[in-house]
């Protein structure tokens, strides 16, 4: 017989509620529909408890493909520790050039206030959060959340940002192209650059289309604090675009900080180690 005495608040549950429509939208040369959906983690006895803080997050995929669940298992300890997270659906550059990735964001955020008394959500208390491609797209929607356009398009019904947390995310693309473009070989190039220039539109590099994509150009004073998680060893986005990123925000005054994984790489699984994971919930609580 082996006997057990574990404290019950050492193990929390957490529940999954999947394929949950967002959003409804043409698609196929507008000759069909699509739904975007979501999938919610949530802490398992949310119904019997207060609202709770919502994080939204945005798996990378470098604006060519993605999964919502594919970090599901990861994000666990959020779920556990309080949190609601909302796992999203957004257009890849193929499918439609930014902003629509930001209009994506806003229409989530618009649906989950509606399924707010459902799930018990504090819509007051939101942190936008990804991975990669992910990441810049939480960054630019929650630099811009105060403005109703963006590349002269509408962005959609506003709601206000607590925070914002980035893994591994380019911050400023056109910097990240140029460096490419002088560091890879020609034959990798089109490899590494054509998602770039596919979420802005563009068959080749177009600095200023890459600028109006660059989280970087959004920084301002009153933008919401800023967690950046960052490898030193990623070849795909560079130590430095955090640290430029970092340099803006420390310009205007706005909280923020880089936890620097030594030996990182990009989509190192080593950034969900439960040290990192008591990190990120320590600036976001």
């Amino acid at each position: 017989m082996q006997i057990f005495k574990i404290p019950a608040q050492h193990h929390q549950r957490v529940t999954l509620i999947p394929n949950l429509t967002y959003q409804n939208t043409p698609y196929w040369f507008n000759q069909t529909r699509r739904d975007w959906q979501l999938d919610l983690l949530l802490p398992f006895d949310y119904a019997n408890e207060g609202d709770h803080p919502v994080v939204l997050w945005l798996s990378g995929g470098s604006w060519q493909m993605m999964d919502r669940a594919s970090y599901l298992p990861e994000l666990v300890f959020l779920a556990r520790a309080g949190f609601v997270v909302a796992s999203m659906d957004y257009h890849m550059g193929s499918e439609a050039a930014f902003p629509a990735q930001v209009q994506d964001v806003r229409q989530a955020l618009a649906y989950l206030a509606t399924q707010q008394a459902t799930y018990h959500l504090d819509l007051q208390q939101v942190t936008l959060m990804g991975d990669s491609a992910g990441g810049q797209v939480a960054l630019v929607s929650a630099y811009t959340m105060g403005q109703s356009q963006l590349s002269q398009q509408l962005l959609g019904p506003s709601t206000p940002i607590k925070q914002v947390v980035a893994y591994y995310a380019p911050t400023d693309l056109a910097a990240l192209a140029k460096q490419q473009l002088k560091t890879i070989s020609a034959d990798q190039q089109f490899d590494y650059l054509a998602p770039m220039n596919f979420l802005v539109g563009q068959m080749q590099v177009d600095p200023v289309a890459l600028q109006q994509a660059s989280p970087v150009n959004y920084v301002k004073a009153g933008v919401p604090k800023t967690l950046l998680l960052q490898g030193d060893a990623d070849d795909w986005v560079p130590f430095e675009q955090a640290q430029l990123l970092a340099a803006k925000l420390q310009g205007v005054g706005v909280a923020h900080d880089i936890l620097k994984l030594s030996g990182g790489q990009h989509i190192d699984v080593r950034f969900f180690d439960p040290v990192i994971d008591q990190a990120v919930l320590a600036f976001i609580k």
